[in-house]
């Protein structure tokens, strides 16, 4: 019996084993392109009642100052992501509202500039002048305000004659602010702020038992942890807040809706 027991045991082990790695055991991927999380609902948006809206966009700062942590060794890595710029002058292309402007790295582009007047002037007789720079009418501010650690924490177990089963899980949150201001007066128009949760789990089971086999023990154990990306996370607060500043720039009639 007893024999035909750790044989049991080991086949379900085994079967466990093969069930996680065909299904959660990450695999080598080709590069991919992402696209925003809220995508459908930025394409989804009422039609600007006009032509699109020149707007720059500058730095999107992490204000937060957190750091990742460790329970091994002190990390010098931020939490959320140093160039959350890249992800509004997407999201502001993918909503179809506005013409991005670069103005992150405005030297770059003018020193550029610099180069091909001074080519042109150098070795073309009749050098043709770069087209003037678009101003923007709106200017595109904003940061990460927070990100909160274990907001909410808990979980559930049991076990039974050294059989168990456990659930764990974390939430945290961050909080994006975004604000639209006009080039001519310095007028704050519209603002706002968006917070995402970020939900993290861990799922485990284990055994562990004396079979009287030469007082050898039986011990396996099973798991899994998912953890939500804060890049992700980050990048779907950035998404509703543009969402929200579009609908209230119309409440306050700064833009229409095309009918």
């Amino acid at each position: 019996m007893k024999l035909i027991l750790l044989a049991l045991i080991l086949s379900l082990i085994s079967s466990c084993s093969v069930a996680t790695s065909k299904s959660n055991k990450p695999e080598y991927t080709k590069p991919k392109t992402s696209t925003t999380p809220l995508k459908k609902e930025l394409n989804s948006l009422p039609v600007i009642d006009g032509e699109k809206m020149f707007i720059g966009v500058n730095k999107f700062k992490d204000l937060t100052g957190k750091r990742k942590s460790s329970d091994t060794v002190a990390s010098f890595s931020a939490v959320v992501t140093q160039g959350g710029e890249a992800w509004l002058m997407e999201s502001l292309m993918e909503s179809g509202w506005f013409t991005v402007l670069e103005r992150a790295e405005q030297e770059s582009v003018l020193r550029e500039r610099a180069l091909v007047i001074q080519s042109r002037n150098t070795f073309d007789e009749k050098p043709i002048p770069l087209d003037p720079l678009k101003y923007a009418g709106i200017l595109a501010f904003g940061g990460i305000l927070d990100y909160e650690t274990n907001n909410i924490t808990g979980g559930v177990g049991a076990s039974y004659l050294g059989v168990g089963a456990s659930e764990e899980y974390r939430q945290d949150t961050v909080t994006v602010s975004l604000r639209l201001v006009s080039t001519s007066t310095g007028e704050v128009l519209v603002t706002t702020t968006a917070t995402k949760t970020v939900i993290s789990t861990s799922t485990s089971a284990s055994m562990f038992k004396f079979m009287d086999l030469d007082t050898m023990p039986v011990e396996a154990e099973i798991g899994l942890a998912r953890n939500e990306l804060v890049s992700k996370a980050v990048r779907s607060a950035i998404d509703k807040a543009l969402i929200e500043l579009i609908y209230k720039g119309k409440e306050k009639g700064y833009w229409k809706f095309k009918k």
